[in-house]
């Protein structure tokens, strides 16, 4: 009788391959209705685990360099997702060194790319996250696998890419801010000195909004650029904002720019991520919209990446494609 894998188990209980592998060998915190379900479809399937080969996994070891900033709550989030997979699949081996990426200079990514190399690690993980990342990441390919998160880079061909499709995003922040307010109106995009300008996403981002007033046949002088210098304390210096205008932040920092509005003052505002500062100001009415990426699970998605690459030989979904994600006030949780 053809015994069941542990793929296909996953795929009948709706459930991941790590959550399948903690049932089977009694590892870490899983439902009781889900642990039954893995066990019936298990039982039901002849499924038997491999004690030869589980064995010879637990004495390999692989390990992961993971690139990313560590300069917001965006990153942090991103790591604790990743630290997360890491202990679920610490007993197949899997180790990860951290490598923090300087986004203050031009070059802070392939300064960590080289440090990490150093290492001799197994793959990594990493954020493309400056506009000229194609011979950076060509050459990585020839040493380690790798896995994208965050962002894509056209002509790269990496294990997989986990993130939102930045230009779509900022099409939908644009269609957010006019949904109900009058048409062809101007549109302010609060950027951030510094590392917006290195950021491939937040370009991307940008573009979408703009072609939102192209395809609306709206003249897209009406969006304006307004740059912002940042404290030596790493918050956005306070800066004169306008009432009655609609503001797009193309990153995290929407909470940031509240505080310089008056309690009477009237605007529409559209941010990104739902870290707790946003989840704050977007409960307090401060912020309308704020489009998350599921930072977390990005983080998560990266590791089990090699997981099903090394340990479950399972195939990888070239582009995993986050969705994005609407919140506002009313469907806040907590």
């Amino acid at each position: 009788m053809k015994r069941i894998t542990i793929k296909e188990i996953a795929q009948q209980a709706q459930v991941s391959v790590g959550t399948v592998d903690r049932v089977l060998h009694n590892r870490g915190e899983v439902a009781a209705a889900t642990r039954s379900k893995v066990l019936e479809i298990a039982k039901e399937g002849n499924y038997q685990v491999n004690v030869v080969a589980r064995n010879l996994k637990l004495n390999k070891v692989y390990k992961l360099a993971i690139v990313i900033p560590q300069d917001n709550e965006y990153w942090k989030d991103q790591k604790k997702g990743m630290e997360k997979a890491l202990d679920e699949y610490s007993s197949f081996g899997l180790k990860a060194t951290f490598y923090t990426v300087n986004r203050q200079v031009h070059n802070g990514l392939s300064e960590a790319v080289d440090l990490a190399l150093k290492k001799e690690p197994d793959g990594m993980v990493l954020a493309p996250l400056e506009k000229d990342n194609f011979g950076l990441l060509h050459a990585l390919a020839n040493k380690v696998p790798f896995v994208l998160i965050d962002a894509s880079v056209q002509d790269v061909k990496p294990l997989a890419t986990i993130a939102q499709n930045s230009f779509n995003a900022g099409v939908l922040a644009a269609k957010l801010l006019h949904f109900g307010w009058q048409n062809n109106r101007k549109a302010i995009i609060l950027r951030t000195m510094g590392t917006d300008g290195l950021n491939k996403t937040i370009d991307e981002r940008m573009e979408g909004f703009k072609s939102y007033y192209d395809n609306m046949g709206w003249d897209r002088s009406l969006v304006v650029e307004k740059l912002c210098a940042v404290e030596q304390g790493g918050m956005v210096k306070p800066c004169k904002l306008e009432a009655n205008n609609l503001y797009f932040v193309p990153n995290s920092r929407a909470n940031e720019y509240v505080s310089f509005f008056s309690n009477t003052d009237t605007y529409r505002m559209v941010g990104f991520d739902l870290t707790n500062s946003n989840h704050f100001q977007l409960k307090k009415d401060s912020i309308d919209f704020i489009i998350d990426q599921a930072p977390e699970e990005q983080g998560y998605l990266s590791i089990q990446c090699f997981y099903k690459y090394w340990i479950s030989k399972v195939e990888i979904e070239p582009i995993h494609e986050m969705p994005l994600q609407i919140f506002t006030k009313e469907n806040l949780q907590g």
